[in-house]
């Protein structure tokens, strides 16, 4: 996936309020794999396959809604990078992932991370 796809997905998770299904489909594919006809949000599929393997994730992650998830955006190959997330009022959550800056602020720490972690991947893919 080119950084371009990366920094988008970024920017949409950086202008949520909350937890998006639609949009963690849509990083999942980007970052673990698609998987096969998963419902998303009220009516809407998605077509994936978690890493070609077949069974095993029947969902995507909620990388916009915990935390935890939101670590399974960050790249495992190579070593699993170190991240921070603080909060600074009035901005919000921030997060950074390596040695880079810590974005703009988010709603949660979840989506922080998320976009962290989604920019990370960008600049990896540049460098």
């Amino acid at each position: 996936m080119g950084a371009h796809k990366f920094l988008a997905l970024a920017e949409q998770v950086e202008a949520l309020a909350g937890a998006d299904r639609a949009l963690d489909a849509a990083i999942h594919a980007a970052v673990v794999g698609p998987m096969m006809n998963v419902a998303v949000g009220d009516h809407k599929f998605i077509t994936c396959y978690p890493n070609g393997q077949g069974g095993g994730i029947n969902a995507p992650f909620r990388f916009t809604e915990h935390v935890e998830d939101a670590e399974r955006a960050l790249p495992q190959d190579g070593g699993y990078p170190e991240w921070q997330i603080t909060r600074r009022l009035p901005t919000g959550y921030h997060a950074s992932v390596g040695t880079g800056d810590d974005g703009v602020g988010c709603e949660t720490p979840a989506l922080a991370l998320t976009a962290a972690a989604l920019r990370f991947r960008a600049e990896q893919v540049l460098s």
